[in-house]
């Protein structure tokens, strides 16, 4: 396949370069390694810290508040139940993201990239297949 531009990996700036490239008027091809679009900051960097961190916080704003409200505040709240709601806005995170790909006609391809030659990639599918 032919495309003007390749953009390997798919984190903030991959996401950017491929759709400016796109609107610019340019055969585009987005290459992630992951199973959804967005990269480490998506999976294990930006997201899920400020994920948890807001809903800790959110956790202690409701009890400090609790004074000026009549009710009480679970003390149980389990891990896996934090982990429920960072999964949900991975995924709201990912449909926004894989919508906004195909409104600008970015093709999306899962595997790991290899330059074969200045202007040639191999694309290495996840379970090994090329």
């Amino acid at each position: 396949m032919h495309y003007d531009i390749i953009v390997v990996g798919s984190g903030p700036a991959g996401q950017k370069a491929a759709i400016q490239a796109a609107k610019a008027g340019k055969r585009v091809a987005l290459i992630e390694k992951e199973q959804g679009i967005g990269g480490n900051c998506v999976y294990r960097g930006t997201i899920p810290s400020k994920t948890l961190r807001e809903s800790a916080l959110q956790h202690e704003r409701l009890k400090r508040s609790s004074e000026a409200f009549e009710g009480r505040l679970r003390t149980d709240v389990s891990v896996p139940s934090l982990l429920h709601r960072l999964q949900e806005v991975i995924k709201a995170h990912e449909t926004f993201m894989t919508n906004q790909l195909q409104r600008n006609n970015v093709i999306y391809l899962h595997g790991c990239a290899r330059f074969v030659t200045d202007h040639a990639i191999e694309l290495e599918s996840v379970d090994g297949m090329r």
